[in-house]
């Protein structure tokens, strides 16, 4: 994870994560850096905004960006997609872009077997 607490608030018996400000990005970087350093991964993905953020900087954007490898300082094949929640939030509210998103998520995430795959 980009960020290693979350703020929440509670909607009835429910707790939901808030969205982490950049400032909570920035402080737990040197955790990410850490971590993705000692494994050195091969292909790393970025599942969500945040993680995004995290890795690729302020200006990404994953509904426009994601999909697409790129090189990083921390691997050679850097990807982004949508987080699962997401998907999950979004079956909530529309089914067929739910449908969509889902879609779009198996095909990044079949292009990083692929790459797995390759030598």
């Amino acid at each position: 994870n980009a960020v290693k607490h979350f703020a929440h608030h509670n909607v009835g018996k429910r707790r939901l994560h808030d969205k982490p400000k950049i400032s909570e990005v920035n402080a737990c970087r040197p955790w990410l850096v850490a971590e993705v350093t000692h494994v050195k991964p091969a292909i790393l993905v970025a599942m969500g905004a945040t993680a995004a953020l995290a890795i690729f900087g302020k200006g990404f954007s994953i509904t426009k960006e994601r999909g697409e490898f790129r090189v990083t300082e921390y691997a050679d094949k850097t990807i982004a997609t949508f987080h699962p929640s997401a998907l999950l939030r979004a079956l909530a509210v529309d089914k067929e872009s739910a449908a969509r998103m889902r879609a779009q998520f198996v095909d990044d995430l079949k292009k990083v077997v692929a790459a797995l795959k390759r030598p």
